[in-house]
């Protein structure tokens, strides 16, 4: 049966239960990422409540768009992550599948998260340095096996995504912006006045979009020394997306 007409109240009541369920999925993945950071349950779930309360999470889990969708798909792009830096040589092919298919999800909302791919490539090669652990006891950087996942996860996800835009715009190098201006790839704009707005805008600023964000800037050399390569990912993410998208 399908949905009820779009003027329908009745719709409402279908928009409404899928974003409560949208909304409970990423409390759960919030909440796993706190725990790979912490011990205290009490202290997870207060970041929970705090993130879906405290900041602009509030906003887009009700207003609809993309932006939920996105949320979750970065959640579990970034909890695989984690589990695939950390985890043992002859357990991490699921959590390296989940993180590829995560991205692929991603990406679907928006097609300029493909600079993750990148990131998401070089980091899974060099994901056995950890710090306080010396370089002869560690293991080796990947086995054959690791090395062929490596090499053919992301040629799929390409692939599927170039198909996909094929399919979509009759072009894979098309991405479907073109039908509102003609695509640009030259970096042009202010990025001075995207830095204010970053850091200082009362209503662009990311401190005014996450508050908790303040919190959490004295720990960051913290964060760095006990997992290093989950902090460069971030930092090398959050550098590109303001690079080539901001």
């Amino acid at each position: 049966k399908s949905l009820p007409r779009f003027a329908s109240e009745q719709r409402y009541i279908f928009l409404n239960i899928f974003y409560l369920a949208l909304s409970l999925i990423v409390a759960c993945l919030l909440y796993q990422i706190a725990r790979s950071y912490s011990t205290s349950p009490p202290a997870c779930f207060t970041f929970v409540l705090l993130s879906l309360y405290c900041t602009f999470l509030w906003h887009h889990l009700r207003a609809g768009g993309q932006e939920p969708l996105q949320l979750l798909f970065f959640c579990g792009l970034y909890l695989g992550l984690i589990h695939y830096l950390r985890a043992e040589k002859a357990k991490n092919v699921p959590s390296l599948l989940f993180v590829y298919g995560s991205l692929l999800a991603l990406v679907l909302t928006k097609f300029s998260f493909i600079i993750f791919l990148p990131l998401i490539v070089v980091f899974s090669f060099l994901r056995n340095i950890r710090p306080g652990i010396r370089a002869e006891q560690q293991k080796p950087l990947v086995l054959p096996r690791t090395l062929l996942w490596h090499g053919i996860l992301p040629v799929l996800v390409l692939a599927l995504l170039l198909f996909l835009n094929w399919w979509k715009f009759g072009d894979a190098l098309l991405t479907g912006y073109e039908q509102w201006r003609p695509d640009d790839v030259r970096l042009t704009g202010s990025y001075s006045g995207f830095l204010v707005d970053l850091f200082f805008s009362e209503q662009w600023s990311m401190f005014a979009a996450f508050p908790l964000l303040l919190f959490a800037l004295p720990f960051a050399r913290k964060f760095f020394r006990r997992q290093r390569g989950e902090y460069l990912f971030l930092l090398l993410g959050f550098c590109l997306q303001c690079l080539l998208i901001g």
